[in-house]
């Protein structure tokens, strides 16, 4: 998902989205440039993607991603393996807890992007899995919640574990490494830092 900063800047956040009654349902920590962005100017665009080289790169390389004009928001668009671009806008939103919030999306827009062209591969389900689990870890890490972090580092472990033993494609495999590290020094820093 991209949303636009006060400043202009793109924001690139790799989340789910979920379908309920019209709107693309998003559940964003309250605490990201996400939700502040959605708040500041209520436009938003879905880049859905089932390349998890892409998926990577949005959320830890940012650097390398490019962006193109939307139709119908001032948030751009990323230019890259994209399935499809859904220009939205929040129409409402509720608090879940004290940590995240719902936010419902209208969408006003819908492109077919030139697509992934990825064959069905169980490396890429693998590291998608990672991805999420790791953005977890993040949120639970950042919330001092180290046992639900340690239990979602066994699932980044597990799947990282798998793709090793599917030897994927080289920048497959050089993503899944630098991912499996990250969260390796994220636990283990989370758990120093309690001694």
């Amino acid at each position: 998902m991209t949303t636009l900063g006060r400043d202009g800047t793109v924001n690139v956040a790799p989340m789910g989205v979920d379908y309920m009654g019209g709107y693309l349902v998003i559940k964003p920590y309250i605490n990201t440039k996400t939700y502040e962005n959605l708040l500041l100017n209520n436009e938003a665009v879905i880049n859905l993607t089932n390349d998890s080289v892409l998926y990577y790169d949005s959320l830890l390389n940012r650097k390398g991603l490019k962006f193109i004009k939307s139709l119908k928001v001032k948030v751009p668009r990323i230019d890259g393996a994209v399935d499809y671009y859904i220009e939205c806008v929040l129409d409402k939103y509720e608090h879940l807890g004290k940590d995240r919030a719902m936010m419902f999306l209208r969408p006003i827009h819908m492109e077919i992007g030139r697509g992934s062209k990825l064959a069905y591969s169980r490396a890429n389900t693998y590291l998608l899995e990672m991805l999420i689990y790791y953005t977890k870890l993040k949120a639970f890490i950042e919330y001092d919640a180290i046992s639900e972090a340690l239990r979602t580092f066994t699932k980044v472990n597990y799947y990282f574990s798998e793709l090793v033993r599917l030897r994927p494609t080289e920048p497959l495999m050089i993503r899944a490494r630098s991912l499996f590290n990250e969260s390796l020094n994220m636990v283990i820093k989370a758990i120093l830092s309690k001694t």
